[in-house]
């Protein structure tokens, strides 16, 4: 009974086992349980496709266009894409010279384990060797010094260089990782309009602080303005050396640019990514010909602090035949006058330890000729007048003209200006007369100034007091 009781048992567990294969073989079917996971399992690795842009959203300047597709010169000629684990160490490299300039590359299928990485990614870079096993230094600086940079046409042949950093949490779902460079360069557009009444022609254009092309100058990766890393809509601000070099930059037009009256012209240039030094706005000059005569004409650019890589600045001029400056006199102690600095649409006026009374005394010549213009309303033809709907009745300027900021812990919390009588037009002496208060900060003023046949132009005065 024992034997044929053991006998039973064996041939039901021998059937049981048949049953058991049977169903596996009927399970392992593709169309019966779908796979969730592609393939992969928890905590295997990732198989994930990788794009590369230079079409990055925008991360520029307010009121200046978007730098994404690029023109010709301005998109990838080579890449490489350094991608570290969490304590940056570099696990893989990926490098490609690419056969024609392009937009976006596809860098294909790349297999990580499952985590979070560091992708730097690289654009028209050479010089730099990156290792795995290393750790990637992100306080590494870059110069393209090699890149003839007072020739644009060699900047294009080997493309502008490119540089980023996103970090990305990779796992058994991730199948596509899209990646983006951002341009190390800023690019300046020059749109020159000519209403001089002759022709001109334009030998050179001069940017004021400008970081020079050298070693150790400009850290490789952007740095952007309120967050650790690239974000969509997130501007660039200056990645700098805290010694970095700077200079005025001078691009040369060879040949000069000629434009005729009424005629335009748009004249573009890239430069290093920089920080205004003194004074604390950037400064363009012009050099022309112009009635037979070099001139000079100087920009103040008030709102320019800085130049970030990325941003492409379109800078609209107008060329006339009037110079409108102004004279300042301050009623201060003997030795501690104001500092002036002129330029043609603005003017600087900074009060170091000087407060008081003081006025400003605009005046308009003929650039051709140098003979002065009368101020005088009813004479729009010959004359040049200040419209009246930028006045207040009291002959102050309307608030939407003026900016003020009191930055001066000391000052009382009720100051809104650093201005203690506003800057006041007194049509029978022809001048401004306002006082300065003995608290920091700065009063920014515009003035619309109609010339001579009825053209008006925008000229700033800011105050500064320190």
């Amino acid at each position: 009974m024992t034997i044929m009781k053991n006998i039973h048992i064996a041939q039901a567990f021998k059937a049981l086992m048949v049953m058991m294969a049977m169903l596996l073989a009927s399970c392992s079917s593709d169309q019966d349980i779908p796979d969730i996971n592609n393939g992969r399992e928890e905590g295997m690795n990732a198989k994930v496709n990788i794009l590369l842009s230079s079409s990055i959203p925008t991360t520029k300047a307010p009121g200046d266009p978007e730098w994404t597709d690029g023109e010709e010169g301005e998109n990838m000629k080579s890449y490489i894409v350094v991608i570290t684990d969490n304590s940056n160490i570099i696990k893989k490299v990926l490098q490609k010279s690419l056969d024609a300039e392009s937009k976006q590359a596809d860098l294909g299928n790349v297999e990580l384990a499952e985590g979070t990485y560091n992708f730097y990614s690289f654009a028209n870079i050479s010089g730099i060797a990156f290792t795995e096993g290393n750790t990637f230094d992100e306080s590494m600086t870059y110069s393209s010094k090699a890149l003839a940079f007072n020739t644009d046409a060699s900047l294009k042949a080997v493309g502008i260089p490119m540089s980023n950093k996103q970090t990305v949490n990779v796992t058994s779902s991730t199948t596509d990782i899209e990646l983006y460079t951002i341009r190390m360069m800023a690019k300046l557009e020059f749109q020159i309009k000519n209403e001089t009444g002759q022709e001109v022609e334009i030998s050179k254009i001069s940017v004021s602080d400008i970081t020079k092309d050298a070693d150790g100058n400009i850290l490789i990766l952007p740095k952007y303005n309120g967050a650790s890393e690239y974000a969509p809509n997130t501007a660039c601000l200056p990645n700098l050396n805290a010694s970095a070099s700077y200079s005025d930059y001078s691009h040369t037009l060879s040949p000069s640019v000629t434009i005729a009256d009424n005629g335009t012209s748009t004249l573009s240039f890239y430069v290093n990514e920089s920080q205004a030094r003194s004074p604390l706005y950037h400064v363009i000059t012009i050099d022309m010909n112009y009635a037979g005569k070099a001139v000079q004409q100087r920009y103040a650019m008030l709102d320019w602090q800085y130049i970030a890589r990325n941003d492409w600045r379109v800078i609209p001029i107008t060329l006339t035949d009037y110079v409108f400056t102004c004279d300042v006199e301050a009623f201060t102690a003997i030795g501690v006058l104001p500092i002036v600095t002129s330029a043609h649409n603005s003017l600087s006026v900074t009060f170091n330890g000087t407060y008081g009374e003081f006025h400003i005394k605009p005046s308009l010549k003929k650039l051709s000729d140098g003979s002065d213009i009368s101020y005088n309303d009813s004479d729009p033809d010959n004359c040049w007048s200040m419209p009246s709907d930028i006045f207040n009745a009291d002959k102050t300027l309307v608030t939407s003209l003026r900016e003020d900021k009191v930055d001066d812990p000391s000052a009382p919390s009720s100051l809104t200006s650093i201005l203690s009588t506003e800057l006041t037009w007194t049509p029978s002496t022809k001048y401004f007369e306002a006082y300065m208060t003995p608290y920091k900060g700065y009063a920014l003023r515009t003035l619309k100034v109609r010339l001579p046949g009825g053209k008006e132009m925008k000229y700033k005065i800011q105050l500064t007091k320190e």
